[in-house]
């Protein structure tokens, strides 16, 4: 994951992508302590397709998919890639 966007409609992340993954293929864990919330990403099993080259596929989630509240504070528990190729 290389960008994480949270905005009041909910929560955007970019992930490595061969150009055969997308939404369906990302899950979520949501937590709460202390009135934060934090997040993970997952992907659902291994990227195993020979698409395209590599890239990346911006995949979004509303806060209500999520269960976040309207401007409840979130917490992203995944690293960000800080590679070149951004």
């Amino acid at each position: 994951m290389r960008l994480a966007r949270i905005d009041p409609e909910g929560l955007s992340v970019e992930i490595a992508s061969r150009g055969c993954e997308g939404r369906p293929d990302i899950v979520f864990h949501v937590e709460r302590r202390r009135g934060i919330a934090t997040v993970a990403f997952a992907r659902r099993r291994l990227q195993t397709c020979r698409g395209g080259p590599p890239g990346w596929v911006e995949v979004a989630f509303s806060r209500d998919e999520l269960g976040l509240t309207p401007g409840e504070p979130v917490f992203l528990l995944n690293p960000l890639w800080t590679g070149p190729g951004r």
